[in-house]
């Protein structure tokens, strides 16, 4: 099945629920190619807010998770991402695949994320990487002492953490005599910097896999391939990157990132805005995956400027790369 067809099957869904059909009676009826969603509406975070359970496409029995999101400093009511078991299994099944892009079948991973609960990242990253033949234990609730021993004991072969846990142990390492030596890493939950990559590589000798993802997106977003030039879309996930007019930024030119969650089972988004400065790149990548590649620079709230011009011009001198970005000196904000 192409992409017009995921898309326009995915669209005539939720015309079947009563606010997307008042939402979409404008549109066209269906879509000729995917340009043709620029006349769809942008959805905003506020109408999630507000309106989230009535663009839920399943009955209430059919909701296999209910992910909650409080944003400090916001006032009325959380977001809500309604998750089916459909969409909950999609997402184990793209960990699994993910996993394979930097783990072989019976290495010994670590997942350091928190959260106990069935269906959390760390249940469904340790269930995924059980599908593809790996020994994942939970790491979690394990302080930087008792983690410093597992990896000098050479515990494990591959680390899955956010930045912040990845750069305490690089910090850690930094300067001891002994080296400890790990295949690879997997960073996601926050924008992840050069600085870090650079010093958790160096003292661990590990190849940083960077992940990309939000809640609004059914978590699993966009995963980095070995040839590291930006991370690579999920299927599933149609992005745009917009300028300040709402009208497509050229290739590699930062805007705002908008997202299509047309694989999405229980709660579809049309045109979401997720609140990140981003680039896409849809040239031929040398992995050969087919799918854009995506490079997140920050949250749009940080950019800070009112300047009416395009997102690139508040980004001049700061080049197009995430690792640009990161060593301008200004704050790197969580990306998810």
């Amino acid at each position: 099945m192409d992409l017009v067809k995921e898309l326009n099957s995915s669209i005539e869904r939720m015309r079947a629920v009563p606010y997307w059909r008042e939402r979409l009676k404008n549109c066209p009826k269906r879509l000729e190619s995917p340009e043709d969603l620029l006349s769809f509406p942008l959805l905003e975070e506020g109408e999630l807010r507000r309106r989230g359970r009535e663009m839920v496409l399943v009955p209430p029995g059919d909701i296999g998770r209910i992910v909650t999101l409080r944003s400090s400093g916001t006032t009325g009511p959380p977001k809500r991402v309604y998750l089916s078991p459909v969409d909950l299994e999609r997402t184990v099944r793209y960990f699994a695949w993910g996993l394979t892009t930097f783990c072989s079948s019976g290495d010994r991973l670590a997942v350091l994320y928190p959260g106990e609960s069935r269906w959390s990242v760390r249940d469904m990253l340790i269930t995924a990487a059980k599908k593809v033949g790996l020994v994942a234990t939970a790491r979690g609730s394990m302080d930087l002492r008792e983690l410093m021993e597992g990896l000098t004991e050479g515990r494990w072969d591959v680390l899955a953490g956010t930045p912040a846990q990845l750069a305490a142990v690089a910090r850690e390492l930094k300067g001891r005599r002994f080296r400890i030596r790990l295949r690879s890493a997997l960073s996601s939950g926050a924008l992840l910097s050069h600085r870090t990559r650079e010093a958790f590589s160096e003292a661990t000798g590990a190849e940083i896999f960077d992940h990309w993802g939000c809640r609004e997106g059914g978590y699993g977003g966009a995963l980095e391939c070995r040839s590291h030039r930006g991370m690579h879309m999920r299927p599933g996930i149609l992005a745009e990157v917009l300028d300040r007019r709402g009208n497509p930024s050229p290739d590699e030119t930062p805007g705002a990132l908008v997202i299509t969650t047309y694989g999405a089972h229980g709660m579809p988004l049309l045109r979401y805005k997720t609140g990140d400065l981003a680039l896409l790149d849809r040239s031929p990548c040398h992995c050969g995956n087919g799918y854009p590649r995506l490079s997140v620079l920050g949250r749009l709230e940080e950019i800070g400027t009112d300047d009416p011009m395009d997102w690139a011009s508040d980004l001049e001198g700061w080049g197009k790369r995430p690792s640009s970005f990161q060593g301008s000196g200004k704050r790197a904000p969580s990306a998810t």
